[in-house]
């Protein structure tokens, strides 16, 4: 049953977007909602309906507009002054397919014939995104998880003046923050300065 209504809250929330962007006399992307049956966003849903802080709900739910518009595989845009680490595999690898580490430099865009999968997080790094949403340094690296469809922008997050410190603002809100990811291998040690120092290897768009 409780698949049945995720699948109901799907389908409705799909026609709602449509109508909107009729209403809105905004041209309809001919892919929108391709995304809509992905893993990811059946992980999406569940988190929506175990949300109960209001502020987590408002992030999810944009994340699931922004999913639901997509018409494109996951990519991030750097906009940042730093390289920044990515997980992505390319898309005719199948699903069970570790995703590989790539260093994207600053002005760049991923390919999108590879999927995202990951951001990597330095030891030492912050995320933040919006007015208050933030995910504070760890001494250890982690990884943003990327969801399939998510189009995700990082700049540079304000910092103290003066300061070493390197904080990513997202475009989006982050879902999941962690050690480990089950379709990464193994989370690099590359500190941010030590990202820095490396050659680009990402597919660019």
């Amino acid at each position: 049953m409780s698949s049945l209504l995720q699948r109901l809250r799907q389908v409705v929330f799909a026609v709602l977007l449509g109508l909107c962007g009729l209403f809105w006399a905004v041209p309809a992307q001919a892919d929108a909602g391709a995304f809509l049956t992905s893993q990811s966003y059946a992980d999406l849903q569940a988190s929506l309906e175990q949300a109960r802080d209001p502020q987590r709900l408002a992030e999810l739910q944009q994340l699931e507009q922004a999913i639901a518009s997509s018409d494109d595989r996951a990519q991030l845009s750097n906009q940042t002054t730093h390289n920044l680490g990515v997980f992505a595999r390319y898309k005719k690898d199948p699903a069970d397919v570790a995703a590989r580490f790539y260093v994207l430099a600053p002005g760049h865009d991923t390919d999108d014939d590879y999927e995202l999968i990951g951001l990597l997080v330095p030891p030492q790094v912050a995320l933040r995104w919006e007015d208050s949403g933030e995910s504070p340094a760890a001494p250890s690296p982690r990884v943003l998880r990327i969801l399939e469809g998510e189009q995700l922008a990082l700049t540079d997050a304000a910092v103290e003046p003066g300061s070493d410190a390197v904080a990513y603002q997202l475009s989006l809100p982050a879902y999941s923050v962690g050690s480990s990811l089950a379709s990464i291998a193994e989370l690099p040690g590359l500190n941010q300065s030590q990202l820095d120092q490396e050659l680009e290897t990402a597919p660019l768009d």
